[in-house]
């Protein structure tokens, strides 16, 4: 290189590194949020006066964007939503949307799948509860929030979404035509379907309502289910709220007013410590209730499973909830009175309270615990092998489906032992592989595709259920 053109290079390399300074001068001290404002204010018009592609970039896109980064800085649960994503998130709550007939929430790294709806285009495809999402349409969705995993599945009728999914340690392709998928969130089936070992007298005694979603329209069908429970002469109700990710506060709380006695229902306490409770006025709880919660049982679904086990109206039966014990506000972003005049429908869902059970038990990042935890295990994930005396975290995962089958491990640990080394053996010769006692990953595939099948012919939480009940009638 010439001495000249170095002369010109560090030129350049001067004028940028002293423009910067020439034009934004940050004093020391603490800059004050109208400082800022005037800041913001200077970058958006820089960029579009002086970008290179300037005319590639919008004041719409730099908002957005913006918009972004700050709810980034906040809470996982905090965000700014586009049109579209205001729309995506108001379909799933109410059920309705175009898409492939899924519930998610986030696990881990991965939008994981927590509901197939039946009848929809995930059931028909295969798609099963636990399958996560690692690519969509060829894009990497690992660690993308769910509402964003959404914002890609959905789409107009008709259309194909080619979907990568994890189930365990492998994964599959499918390609899945979006359809329009309606779900009533609140569903009534009869007992005798359910338990089909119940005499008629004990059928007319018991009533099973789900509830999938606390949407706007969730406390007009469960009046109308409680009240076909009542004139059937039910003293008994199972309450199923697994896979429910929760949904509005206040649909939530119309609905738990309907069978919660009189007393708290929950209570919300904001960044000032003030507090405030929604309470029941119910005299008389119409129906003895079992409550059927898992590890999807999310937010809303929380504080109303919380006002059963505290009030003693009923006991909670499955596993411990998910642990989202915070409550978020939508607001409708406005410029001075008016509503934005660009887009109407930029919305903010921001984490304003914390809420707490009828007893004041905190859930936030800890989950209600039920009065009987009756495990289903969910998927290995595995990814490697284990030989006797491994110690991994997987190895627990195992040893739970391993037990969830009928085979005998002992207490599920980090430890590969002699129980668990017998264990897969004996898996591997009922299954017609080969049996060595190393759990390989075409045992986990196997293990997978045997729990798959048996969750499928039973469900040990609902038997508890039923197993309660009649206990509690037979007293009576």
């Amino acid at each position: 290189m010439s001495y000249l053109m170095k002369r010109a290079l560090a030129l350049v390399l001067v004028l940028i590194l002293l423009w910067v300074p020439m034009n934004f001068t940050l004093q020391a001290e603490e800059t004050t949020g109208v400082e800022y404002e005037v800041l913001f204010k200077q970058v958006m018009d820089l960029i579009q006066k002086s970008y290179l592609n300037n005319k590639q970039v919008t004041q719409k896109d730099l908002f957005e964007a913006a918009m972004k980064g700050m709810f980034d800085k906040l809470d996982p649960y905090s965000e700014f939503l586009t049109p579209v994503e205001n729309e995506n998130f108001s379909n799933s709550i109410n059920a309705t949307f175009v898409g492939i007939g899924v519930q998610l929430l986030q696990v881990g790294d991965y939008a994981t799948i927590t509901n197939v709806f039946k009848e929809s285009p995930a059931m028909k495809a295969g798609v099963l509860k636990g399958d996560y999402f690692k690519k969509v349409n060829g894009l990497d969705v690992a660690k993308m929030p769910v509402e964003n995993v959404v914002k890609l599945v959905v789409g107009e009728a008709g259309t194909t979404v080619t979907i990568v999914f994890g189930r365990g340690a492998t994964e599959y392709t499918v390609d899945i035509v979006r359809e329009k998928v309606t779900v009533s969130t609140v569903e009534t089936v009869d007992v005798i379907q359910l338990n089909k070992r119940l005499t008629s007298a004990q059928a007319s005694k018991i009533g099973y309502i789900s509830l999938s979603s606390f949407s706007e329209t969730a406390p007009a069908l469960f009046a109308k289910a409680l009240q076909i429970q009542k004139e059937k002469g039910a003293k008994y109700l199972i309450l199923d709220m697994r896979d429910n990710g929760g949904g509005y506060v206040s649909s939530a709380v119309d609905m738990a007013k309907a069978v919660v006695p009189k007393g708290g229902i929950v209570s919300f306490v904001d960044n000032t410590g003030s507090e405030y409770t929604y309470k029941s006025e119910l005299a008389e709880a119409p129906f003895e209730i079992v409550a059927l919660v898992n590890e999807y049982s999310a937010s809303a679904t929380e504080f109303f499973a919380g006002a059963i086990q505290d009030s003693r109206v009923g006991t909670l039966v499955g596993e411990t909830t998910y642990g989202k014990g915070v409550a978020q506000y939508l607001m409708e972003l406005t410029t001075d009175s008016n509503p934005l005049t660009v887009d109407n429908n930029y919305t903010i869902k921001l984490t304003e309270e914390e809420f707490f059970t009828r007893n004041h038990h905190k859930v936030n990042e800890i989950g209600i615990t039920p009065d009987y935890v009756v495990e289903i295990p969910s998927f290995v994930l595995g990814g490697s092998k284990y030989y006797f005396n491994d110690k991994a975290e997987e190895i627990v995962a195992i040893e739970k489906v391993l037990a969830y089958l009928g085979y005998k491990v002992g207490v599920p640990d980090t430890v590969f032992d002699k129980m668990t080394f017998a264990a897969v053996k004996k898996f591997q010769a009922d299954h017609k592989l080969y049996s060595y006692g190393v759990c390989d990953i075409t045992t986990q595939k196997i293990l997978n595709e045997a729990l798959q099948k048996s969750v499928l012919e039973k469900d040990p939480q609902l038997d508890k259920a039923f197993e309660l009940i009649l206990q509690k009638m037979a007293q009576n």
